[in-house]
């Protein structure tokens, strides 16, 4: 087998997204072909040597949860950010603290990033969003009254959504808050005074995301759908000053990405997962992985796998460029993400990571998917109650080799310097025909050598 050994800058303009927005992408590839800066001349090349290609990943959220009106990831959001109080409580939630959570352009009085800085930084300046903090609203009535309300959580924060919306509707100019002009509102965020209930008595003073279902109720001519209720202990829970994780976990689901961790235990497989190691898992820490950052139409298109012999590639971190590697057998690319395969993603302590150091060291995350599709265009798979998990990390220790519901990920379950992934497998037991070698990690790149098997 000949190791390619010639440096091959890649600088390819692609489409990426639902609304074809165009994006660069660059990443330093070895092959066996010649040095080229032409993305015509490049792509000629991928063919003949069969080493790699880059992928188109577009995604529609909307389509895979089954709704519309969701929370756009892509362009321009614009999110309304209502404070609420309600009347019994003494002291009353502050405008200008929720201001400095979400819009504070320097972090400082955070414990992490501020919303706003989060969602540029992960989504590469993708995603332009903005936060716009409203006067405080003071509900009709107290705590207790909501509490007694012959309805579920959801309904009742509803019955709270609306009379907001209503009595702000003539106060601003709700027509801005649909940047993508599909009709909805873009997400509105209600962060209220009441106390946080640790024991989930009442989940209705806890955090969650709904999607309110009556389209025939309108403000200003435009829906409402992705919204959120929280309370505002989220942001000062453990001693902490303003602690951001738990809003933009919720933000997320607003654009459509479902949970990873597993809400039940005794149902579906105990085994897969991410192992508490992302911010849609039990800990809600750090960046989101490459299988998110591509659903939400973020992460430059994947390099997928396809050498009949051996190549070798330079990895960026996916914190810092969003690339990331799939190898599969037969990668239909017709289906996109929605099919089982396999992603390499480099992992390093930068940006959003920099505080929350899900591992202590640079390393190499391996991860199965089993993101097939049923019919009506959703996934088959969840990470709770499914046969397969539909993201899961594979251990460094071996290709077979899972993190259970209950473990947690650690530097042990990375792929390091001079590790080797000699299988792996299938669901159904079909043995990857790639294997791979790390032969060197610094801050810019993972350098990785591929190898076909069979």
């Amino acid at each position: 087998m000949n190791k390619s050994n010639i440096l091959l800058l890649l600088s390819i303009i692609f489409i990426t997204g639902c609304n074809n927005t165009t994006s660069e992408s660059s990443g330093i590839l070895q092959s066996s072909s010649e040095s080229t800066s032409s993305s015509e001349e490049i792509s000629s090349s991928q063919e003949e040597i069969s080493d790699y290609k880059l992928l188109n990943t577009n995604c529609d959220l909307n389509i895979l949860n089954g709704k519309t009106g969701l929370t756009p990831s892509l362009n321009k959001a614009n999110i309304l950010v209502i404070p609420v109080h309600f009347i019994d409580i003494k002291v009353s939630i502050s405008k200008e603290y929720l201001e400095n959570a979400f819009n504070s352009k320097t972090n400082e009085n955070l414990d992490w990033l501020s919303v706003k800085n989060f969602f540029d930084e992960s989504s590469y300046g993708k995603l332009d969003i903005t936060f716009d903090v409203l006067d405080v609203y003071n509900t009709k009535n107290t705590t207790s009254y909501y509490e007694t309300l012959n309805k579920n959580y959801v309904d009742t924060s509803n019955i709270i959504l609306i009379d907001a919306l209503n009595y702000y509707k003539d106060k601003i100019d709700i027509s801005k808050y649909d940047a993508n002009n599909d009709g909805y509102i873009d997400g509105v965020i209600m962060i209220n005074d009441a106390k946080m209930d640790v024991n989930r008595s009442s989940d209705l003073w806890w955090a969650y995301t709904s999607y309110y279902n009556d389209d025939s109720i309108t403000f200003n001519n435009l829906k409402v759908k992705s919204n959120i209720f929280a309370t505002r202990d989220f942001f000062t829970y453990d001693n902490a000053k303003c602690d951001t994780h738990t809003i933009i976990h919720e933000i997320t689901h607003m654009f459509g990405i479902d949970d990873y961790y597993d809400y039940n235990t005794s149902a579906g497989t105990s085994e897969g997962g991410l192992g508490w190691a992302d911010l849609m898992d039990h800990d809600t820490k750090g960046d989101h992985n490459s299988f998110t950052k591509s659903l939400l139409n973020w992460s430059t298109s994947p390099y997928l796998i396809t050498t009949n012999s051996e190549v070798t590639i330079n990895l960026k971190p996916l914190i810092t460029s969003g690339e990331y590697i799939i190898l599969a057998n037969d990668f239909d690319e017709t289906k996109g993400l929605y099919q089982e395969y396999f992603i390499l993603e480099y992992y390093v302590n930068k940006k959003a990571n920099e505080i929350d150091k899900l591992f202590n060291i640079n390393g190499i995350r391996l991860l199965h998917i089993k993101a097939d599709i049923n019919k009506n265009g959703r996934f088959k798979y969840n990470n709770s109650s499914t046969m397969y998990k539909l993201i899961s990390q594979i251990t460094s220790s071996n290709g077979s080799t899972y993190l259970s519901d209950t473990a947690k990920a650690s530097d042990e379950t990375l792929f390091v310097k001079d590790d080797e992934l000699k299988e792996a497998y299938y669901f159904n037991n079909t043995l990857l025909k790639y294997g791979f070698k790390v032969n060197e990690l610094n801050d810019e790149y993972a350098s990785i050598t591929f190898t076909k098997k069979y």
